[in-house]
């Protein structure tokens, strides 16, 4: 029986991983194709849906951390832990409690959207108020970002960081977001005024 179940695990991931990629990349490029038409720039499909998957299992960890924890209390033989274990359940505690933390931050990081017209653009956050900017006070922008041409998406996708400033605050935006380059094309008509590359 364990035989069997070391060979369909795997066949089993494959055939997962197969069916779910392919849905993942053509929902992402379909993102890009409307961040671009609604004048919008945000993370991809494919990205908030490692990352939501990710969120995912570290709760499923957490979830079994507290059932253990609470078995062991309950009843210490039954689990096979003694009170030199205590030291590795609160680690595994502390390691949960970071990581869960930790992959909130991210999504908040990535929920942020960008709204632009020919005037000014406007700015989404998770939890916080949006805030609007006019080209018209833009005092320089640095353009860090590189075209990544890669097999299996669209040869727009860049890396890098857009860094706009407006005296001393700075916008970034990365290069990683969908709708990055009509953005840039857009920063290039508008500001004439200020030379990047």
């Amino acid at each position: 029986m364990e035989t069997i179940g070391a060979i369909i695990t795997p066949v089993l991931t494959v055939l997962l991983v197969g069916l779910i990629l392919p849905m993942v990349l053509s929902a992402d490029k379909k993102s890009a194709k409307t961040a671009e038409k609604d004048r919008c720039i945000c993370y991809g499909s494919a990205i908030m849906f490692t990352v939501k998957l990710f969120i995912v299992a570290l709760m499923l960890v957490t979830s079994v951390t507290i059932v253990c924890t609470i078995l062991s209390i309950i009843d210490p033989q039954m689990m096979g832990v003694s009170s030199e274990d205590i030291g590795g359940i609160a680690f595994l505690w502390i390691l949960c409690i970071v990581f869960d933390i930790l992959s909130i931050f991210i999504y908040t990081i990535l929920k942020r959207k960008i709204f632009y017209d020919d005037v000014s653009f406007t700015e989404f956050k998770l939890f916080r108020k949006p805030k609007k900017y006019l080209f018209s006070d833009i005092t320089g922008i640095i353009n860090d970002t590189k075209i990544v041409i890669y097999s299996y998406r669209s040869p727009t996708r860049r890396k890098g960081k857009l860094k706009i400033y407006f005296g001393n605050e700075c916008v970034k935006i990365s290069g990683l977001m969908h709708g990055i380059s009509p953005f840039i094309e857009v920063l290039h008509e508008k500001c004439k005024r200020i030379k990047f590359n």
